[in-house]
């Protein structure tokens, strides 16, 4: 499933301009009102792309067994009551009004949003969106399920056309190894709260220290910088634990 603001338009009253739309004043006020200074920006930016991905949804006329895979995707349940889902739920309750403003009267979109039911399915579509999508708003049905990993031993390329990712091992993978790549690109390789934080705010959700290596050490952060010691990703022990020399590591 791909975001598509042609397809978005024949839903929304008001037109896109370059895949964006414009946010009724009342909308930005909420957004305002609910959100962190630091990311007030970043959630004008997952409101336009939950309302455009639903507005895309409803006007590819989606067949009940589309909905159904969509929605067994990862995303925060009613019952969730960790910090980053229920501020994801409180996004996703602005998007649905946004969307309700937005709505073309007589449009599928508009009969979607009609209802308490259909209000709820569209809330959890949202936040499939948010959790899983890729660049472009890009849902696929089985690499979207693909888990994050602070180590990962696969990257998502792009295929022969702009549609189509790949996915491609980074390292040698074992039979029976669960497969993960990064969701916070570059950002991998920042520090550990930095990497909290962007994954609390983009996908809704947060690892522990435990988790983030499978028990291992954190080794993302301990990438050395490849100016000032370009000696590969890990360092060997005779220089790790080389007092006289100083290692500069890459935290964005």
């Amino acid at each position: 499933l791909t975001t598509n603001s042609d397809t978005a338009n024949t839903q929304l009253a008001s037109s896109s301009h370059e895949d964006k739309i414009k946010l009724p004043s009342q909308i930005s006020e909420q957004i305002k009102a609910a959100s962190p200074a630091q990311f007030r920006q970043l959630r004008h930016e997952k409101v336009r792309g939950m309302v455009m991905s639903l507005a895309s949804f409803c006007g590819s006329d989606p067949s009940e067994e589309l909905k159904e895979s969509l929605l067994s995707l990862f995303h925060p349940h009613d019952a969730c009551t960790a910090i980053p889902e229920t501020e994801a739920k409180k996004v996703a309750n602005i998007a649905v009004s946004a969307a309700k403003i937005l709505a073309k009267p007589g449009s599928a979109l508009s009969r979607l949003l009609g209802t308490e039911e259909g209000e709820r399915v569209a809330e959890q579509l949202m936040l499939v969106y948010s959790c899983n999508s890729f660049e472009g708003g890009r849902i696929y049905r089985n690499l979207s399920r693909v888990n994050h990993s602070c180590n990962p031993n696969a990257v998502v390329v792009q295929g022969e056309n702009e549609d189509e990712s790949l996915l491609k091992a980074a390292c040698e993978i074992r039979p029976g190894d669960e497969l993960s790549i990064s969701y916070i690109g570059k950002y991998l390789f920042a520090s550990f709260p930095i990497r909290q934080q962007l994954l609390s705010e983009h996908k809704h959700f947060t690892t522990s220290s435990d988790e983030r290596n499978n028990g291992n050490k954190d080794m993302a952060a301990r990438i050395p910088c490849p100016i000032e010691h370009p000696r590969g990703r890990f360092l060997d022990e005779d220089v790790a634990y080389e007092e006289d020399l100083d290692v500069t590591y890459a935290i964005p």
